[in-house]
């Protein structure tokens, strides 16, 4: 029997598993003895190590059809279950340790795919990780090239302190102040209580606005304290998403 390592892939879990084709290769068989054998004992071997995941495949007969057939991959400990059944030969001795090998090998480098390239000792190896390495390093410098620009928009626009009464607001949409209002009003957004506009429970805490107090001298010489509804940088974008729901990036408008 050929030396060489069977071939070991990994399933949709990530665990190791080998093709019975491979398999009954190895073991010196025929592949629908190998089924018929594992079909015996399924029971028992789903019992103890998991379902058998068997797989339909297809293959050409001498005539030029395509044939459909049965077959499965195996984890480690299924194919070394279903190696004890065989007696023990001299080739499927063999077979058992080229087939605890192949294993041992798989999970070796299953480990080292999550070891950065210095590590690996293998020249080959390290020189293909790296490769895979200097990939990586560069799909994210073209990822954070692309969003560079949303990240500076958010960190510069949308969380700054700057505060927007409504007339600006609604200036930059082309509408009146109060034609706003009552749109925002509509949109239960908001409500006016004691002369002064505020934010329904929904939207508060949410950045949006907030109220500011300022002072001013009343008619008769007093000093008088008003309360006025201002937007953020993060309420103005929510408003144009709420009155503009197209829009899929944000509108730079005039706040001065």
């Amino acid at each position: 029997m050929n030396e060489s390592l069977l071939p070991i892939t990994t399933n949709e879990q990530g665990v190791p598993v080998v093709s019975t084709v491979d398999f009954a290769e190895g073991l010196g068989i025929q592949h629908t003895s190998l089924i018929a054998t594992i079909q015996a004992y399924l029971l028992v071997i789903e019992k103890d190590f998991g379902q058998v995941g068997f797989q339909i495949g297809t293959v050409r007969n001498s005539v030029g059809a395509l044939n459909q057939f049965k077959y499965a991959y195996l984890t480690e400990d299924q194919s070394l279950f279903i190696g004890s059944l065989s007696r023990n030969s001299e080739r499927v001795v063999e077979f058992k340790s080229v087939l605890v090998r192949s294993f041992a090998e798989a999970r070796k480098k299953l480990a080292e795919a999550n070891f950065p390239s210095y590590q690996i000792a293998d020249e080959i190896e390290r020189a293909k990780r790296w490769i895979e390495e200097q990939k990586q390093v560069r799909a994210l410098q073209f990822e954070n090239a692309e969003l560079k620009p949303k990240a500076e928009y958010a960190e510069q626009v949308l969380l700054s302190e700057t505060e927007l009464t409504t007339t600006k607001v609604a200036i930059d949409l082309g509408m009146s102040a109060r034609k706003l209002n009552k749109l925002l009003q509509q949109k239960g957004v908001q409500y006016k209580q004691s002369g002064i506009w505020i934010l329904r429970a929904a939207y508060n805490g949410k950045g949006y606005a907030k109220l500011r107090t300022y002072t001013h001298l009343g008619s008769d010489g007093s000093v008088r304290t008003e309360h006025l509804l201002v937007w953020t940088e993060v309420g103005r974008q929510f408003i144009h998403s709420l009155l503009n729901p197209a829009l899929s990036t944000p509108v730079q408008l005039a706040i001065a």
